[in-house]
Formats: C-alpha cells, structure tokens, sequence
C-alpha cells in the first residue's frame, strides 16, 4: 500500500501474544512496526524513534494507569494514536479515550478493519480529531452468522475470522490478512465460534492443518459432548449456514 511504507507505526500492548499479532499483521501489509510491551514505554524512547503512529493495545481502558497517555499529548506533535480493546471497558474509560486517541477499535477485530483505520490516519495525519464513537461506527462490528474469534492462550479475544465450512471434524475459516507466522501448520488453536440456530457461542481447540491464500483449514480436537451433538445435528439437516439469518 503506498504511503505506509516508509511510515513508522509502534504497537504499545499489555499482552505480548496480541500485541505480536497486530504487529504482525501491519508488517505483513508493509508497515515498518515495533513492538514494546508495557510498562516499558517511556516518553523518551518515544522521541528517539519517533513513530508516525501508535497502536496501543489494552484488555481494559484504564487511564489513571496510562499516564503516557497525557505524556505523549504534551509533546510538540503528538503522534496519532489507536486503541484496541475488549468490549467490557467501561463508559467513562470511553469518554477519556475519546480525548487521547483518534481511533477505537473493540476486540475482537479484524485484520481488514486493523489495516483501515491505520491506513486512514497514516494518509491523512492532520485530519481533524474524531471521537472513539465516530471509529466504532465507520468499523462496524456486527457479529455475523458464522464469525470465529482467535482467542490468546489466557483465552482473550484477538482477531476475527469468517466460518465458511462446517463438518463433523473440523472447519475452513477466512482469516483475511491474518499472517502466515501467526497461522503455523500444526498449531493448535483457540477458537471460539458462534453458531446458528441458537447462535450460542462454543469455545474449542483445533489444530491448524493447512492454508491457501486467506483461507485455512482446522481439525477439532477433543470436543466437548455438546459441541459434538450440535454438530450431529446441524448436518443432519439440509440448511446451510447462509439460510441462518444475522442478529
């Protein structure tokens, strides 16, 4: 993508595993990236590598415990910024965003709306400031019939897939820009999956089998029982899931 190239972006995170995965997947769209775990960011060495973007990366909006935050407001030309964070955060967290950053994206995200809203602000850095309720409405989020959620090893939500593919012992999945690094054959994954008709939402492992292009293919392990009566059941009828109408 032109423009972002030489464009510098730091994604500041409080999980390592996450934080990698975003880094990952704006490096894979041509992002010079880094990443710093916090609390190791400093103002200082925010001004040495001084970026043209921070991503940062938070389960839970808590300001009072970001002062870098108010640190990085206060330098000449702050560097814009994009929080990522789940959905739980609570509204006045919000509304104090609203005043530090120029984007919000909620968890779990995916890689198509990650990769927007950094292009958006690295093309047009001086564009006027926006609120976190403006972001979330020009990236919605609506969950779909199908959609899959990659979940981190403490079993937190990251990025979003597309379920496109159901069978008794595994799936095929779009993952968009998700990258191959994070995707390795023979990983085995978190994944929760919300399903029609009840649309409840099941939480599995299955391990990554195969990839081509934005589509990879997994095998469930280990099932639960319950899981595994759904399954029955929904193949044993004839609707597939785009009969299933979005809520």
């Amino acid at each position: 993508m032109p423009g972002t190239e030489q464009k510098r972006t730091l994604v500041v995170s409080d999980d390592h595993e996450t934080g990698s995965l975003i880094r990952d997947v704006l490096a894979g769209a041509g992002f010079a990236v880094g990443l710093v775990t916090f609390p190791s960011l400093t103002r200082e060495r925010i001004e040495i590598g001084y970026p043209d973007l921070i991503v940062l990366d938070v389960e839970l909006l808590v300001l009072d415990e970001w002062p870098i935050l108010e640190e990085l407001w206060r330098l000449a030309t702050p560097p814009p910024v994009i929080a990522v964070s789940a959905p739980y955060s609570s509204p006045e967290s919000l509304a104090i965003l609203s005043h530090h950053v120029r984007g919000h994206l909620t968890k779990p995200i995916s890689p198509h709306s990650l990769l927007s809203a950094c292009r958006r602000l690295i093309e047009t850095p001086v564009a006027p400031q926006r609120s976190a309720n403006d972001e979330r409405r020009s990236e919605p989020r609506r969950a779909m019939i199908g959609d899959v959620v990659f979940l981190t090893s403490k079993g937190r939500p990251s990025f979003s897939g597309q379920l496109l593919e159901l069978s008794r012992n595994g799936a095929r999945v779009d993952v968009g820009a998700l990258p191959e690094t994070s995707l390795a054959e023979g990983r085995t994954l978190r994944l929760s999956l919300r399903l029609p008709p009840s649309f409840q939402q099941f939480e599995i492992e299955a391990r990554m089998e195969w990839r081509k292009e934005a589509t990879i293919g997994v095998s469930f392990l280990n099932l639960a029982p319950h899981l595994q009566l759904w399954l029955e059941r929904w193949l044993a009828s004839d609707r597939k899931l785009s009969e299933y109408p979005p809520v």
